[in-house]
């Protein structure tokens, strides 16, 4: 179980769903207290296995895959336009896929879609097909300034995973819960803010609205601390905000 004070990353959440206290536990917790654990999206659970279980999972459709077990995570290997690509597993990225530029080269000149938040520009590839285990997949890649490739929780959550720290090998399987697209990443996003409700992810085209600005009003109604969780949550859930009128303020830095 998660517990604070062995927590080494905690995130403030201004609209948390609920009071719980919220942590990342990492990997050299799970290396160091289960020599084998099965990691079950389907059922939202993480279990410790043992040696035989971890046969009979193979046995009823689990496949093992390439991976690499660093000092500082575990890569898992993609198959992309016919070349290899290890992958850093990283439950604290929400997305599907995030590659550095390097990694991107091969297709850094297909059409994308270019955004700017508060630590640089990234770009969003759509419609890239992937291969992991025995199967292909669609998703969108980001391609940001990183100096490691990630496979996140958007893609994770579509398989169910079986990691043996002992033999240093990683299974799959598919599950019934979907792999995360990103095909139509939203051209704005929002966030809670001591100053309020920030865009803090843009669309680079965008010259109405900027980077940090606050948004005041939404469809006439005022932006307040009673509804902004709510106006946050709208806003976000819209992949283009042409139907929706927006008023916003640039912040004055001090």
């Amino acid at each position: 179980m998660y517990h604070k004070e062995n927590a080494s990353i905690a995130n403030i959440d201004f609209c948390a769903d609920t009071g719980a206290e919220q942590g990342i536990v990492g990997f050299e917790e799970f290396r160091r207290r289960f020599p084998r654990c099965h990691v079950n999206f389907d059922k939202l659970e993480i279990c410790a296995v043992k040696r035989d279980e971890v046969d009979s999972y193979a046995a009823n459709g689990c496949q093992k895959i390439s991976s690499n077990f660093r000092a500082d995570g575990i890569y898992v290997t993609i198959l992309l336009r016919r070349k290899k690509y290890e992958l850093k597993l990283d439950t604290g990225f929400t997305g599907g896929i995030a590659m550095s530029a390097i990694d991107a080269k091969p297709f850094e000149k297909d059409r994308c879609h270019r955004y700017e938040n508060k630590t640089g520009e990234f770009a969003v590839f759509p419609n890239k097909w992937f291969t992991i285990g025995n199967n292909y997949y669609n998703t969108a890649i980001v391609v940001a300034n990183e100096d490691v490739s990630r496979l996140g929780v958007g893609i994770m959550k579509g398989f169910n995973w079986i990691f043996d720290f002992d033999k240093h090998e990683v299974y799959i399987q598919k599950n019934t819960l979907g792999l995360d697209a990103e095909n139509t990443f939203p051209l704005f996003q929002v966030d809670v803010t001591q100053s309020g409700l920030v865009i803090t992810s843009k669309i680079k085209t965008s010259r109405q609205i900027s980077l940090g600005d606050i948004v005041t009003k939404v469809n006439g109604v005022s932006v307040t601390s009673e509804n902004i969780c709510e106006m946050k949550q709208m806003l976000n859930g819209k992949a283009n905000w042409d139907r929706v009128d927006i008023q916003t303020e640039t912040q004055i830095s001090k």
